[in-house]
């Protein structure tokens, strides 16, 4: 009656042939970014030809994931074995009000690799002429050349890198912390978690139109831009919206939490699910 449940799509799923060889347990696989899109993975995942046939049920976290398997895996999986299986974040309240006559807060999250493309907020807020100040969560390999770029920014841009947190820490910061806008110009993702968690505090979300960003990120929560989007381009929108009342951005990037990425409903949905499994 145990199933066979990996997180990930690739890793220790490289033992599934073996153990589907020697037991018929059911096995479940879920599916986010680089153990997928092996356009994400420098253009080759290894031993799918031996390790998708031993799977049982194909678990993305998006419809753009389910897509692609679809569409570049026909011959190794059945299509009616493909379901959606969404990740989400628990409510840790909404995020505070600007009870200051401050600069405009502007926040992003993640590690920084070149895949993030930060260096392109920081091109883009060179032409920005308003006050604002833009705190990045997160650290990596890129720190010290990021950090050099940013001092070059003009005086009305007020730069803080928090460097890394544990994800209490981040929870932490959009409970304490008023935030107008956040941004992710990533150039590759699955569904991010950094936009689930700031969508679940009400706070609207600037993200480029990768992976399945698309299924969470619209112009009813904030704007969706092109994955090709210029510096130049970036600055508009932030300019843009910085103008803006955006009291009705939030309540709908709280309703879209709610709706899509809730934890709370997504993991009873898939304990139900599996469950069910035989």
């Amino acid at each position: 009656e145990d199933k066979l449940y990996f997180y990930w799509g690739d890793k220790s799923i490289l033992i599934l042939p073996f153990l589907k060889f020697k037991m018929n347990n059911t096995a479940l696989v879920r599916f986010h970014r680089t153990d997928l899109y092996e356009y994400a993975k420098g253009g080759y995942i290894p031993f799918r030809q031996l390790v998708f046939p031993a799977i049982d049920w194909f678990l993305p976290i998006s419809a753009d994931g389910k897509r692609y398997l679809i569409e570049n895996y026909s011959d190794l999986l059945d299509v009616e074995k493909v379901r959606i299986s969404r990740l989400g974040v628990f409510d840790n309240g909404i995020n505070p009000e600007n009870n200051e006559a401050s600069a405009f807060q502007l926040v992003s999250c993640s590690y920084m690799v070149p895949v993030k493309r930060i260096s392109l907020i920081i091109d883009a807020l060179k032409s920005v002429d308003f006050q604002l100040k833009w705190t990045h969560i997160g650290t990596g390999q890129l720190h010290e050349q990021l950090s050099a770029c940013a001092k070059a920014l003009p005086s009305n841009i007020h730069v803080e890198f928090s460097g890394s947190l544990p994800n209490k820490g981040v929870l932490n910061f959009y409970q304490q912390k008023h935030v107008d806008l956040f941004i992710n110009v990533s150039a590759s993702e699955g569904v991010p978690v950094s936009i689930m968690e700031v969508l679940s505090f009400g706070i609207p979300v600037l993200a480029t139109d990768v992976g399945g960003t698309s299924e969470i990120v619209d112009n009813l929560v904030g704007e969706l831009l092109k994955t090709d989007i210029s510096a130049n381009e970036i600055a508009k929108k932030i300019t843009h919206l910085a103008s803006q009342n955006l009291d009705e951005l939030r309540k709908n990037a709280r309703i879209r939490w709610n709706d899509i990425s809730n934890a709370e409903t997504n993991y009873t949905e898939f304990v139900e699910f599996i469950s069910e499994r035989n």
